[in-house]
């Protein structure tokens, strides 16, 4: 099924909302797997895109941490496809562990959805930024709060639980887990944080 520009507004707004509803919509559409690889390369790409563009727009101390991933659009591309896909894995293994239901392909493609969602609103936070810079760091807290509350509610319908609180640790525990990874491979490639003064 073919999503207008309306269509897609519509159901976030609707996730927005109620997010276990939203999540449901999206499983209902029981998408082919190359659909759901698609949506990940997809969202990545402009995930990057947009990135690079905040960078020019808002432009960072060099010795900041974000600067880090500035050097190439492919690199962030590929950087946020591993987060896409680490943090559907990490999900969907916590969840399968504690005895949910969930499997693999749809953790994936309802993290697509999240992250979609996500560069909506980091859209705005963009625009807050330029307006005014105290209303932009309050949009990042907002971000932040919003990201887990929708990736808790998610983790929640793809599995069947009912503890929100949990959930939450789980999850807390599961991002613990993939920066802990990140990090590893960043200083793999000798792009990690400089040492010394």
């Amino acid at each position: 099924m073919a999503w207008s520009l309306d269509d897609i507004w519509s159901e976030a707004r609707l996730t927005l909302s109620d997010p276990r509803l939203g999540a449901r919509r999206i499983l209902a559409l029981n998408l082919p797997m190359a659909a759901r690889w698609t949506a990940v390369g997809a969202i990545s790409a402009i995930s990057a895109v947009l990135f690079h563009v905040a960078l020019r727009l808002l432009p960072t101390d060099g010795a900041d941490p974000v600067s880090t991933f500035a050097g190439s659009p492919l690199f962030t591309a590929l950087l946020q496809g591993f987060i896409i896909v680490a943090g559907a894995a990490g999900i969907f293994l916590m969840g399968r562990i504690r005895g949910g239901r969930g499997s693999f392909p749809d953790a994936l493609i309802l993290f697509c959805w999240l992250q979609a969602l996500m560069l909506v609103l980091q859209v705005l936070q963009i625009l807050a930024f330029i307006l005014v810079p105290l209303l932009g760091d309050i949009a990042s807290l907002a971000i932040v709060v919003v990201f887990f509350w929708l990736l808790t509610s998610f983790t929640m319908e793809l599995h069947g639980f009912t503890s929100r609180l949990a959930v939450l640790a789980g999850i807390v525990l599961v991002f613990f887990g993939v920066a802990f990874v990140l990090s590893v491979i960043l200083l793999m490639f000798g792009l990690g944080p400089e040492m010394g003064p």
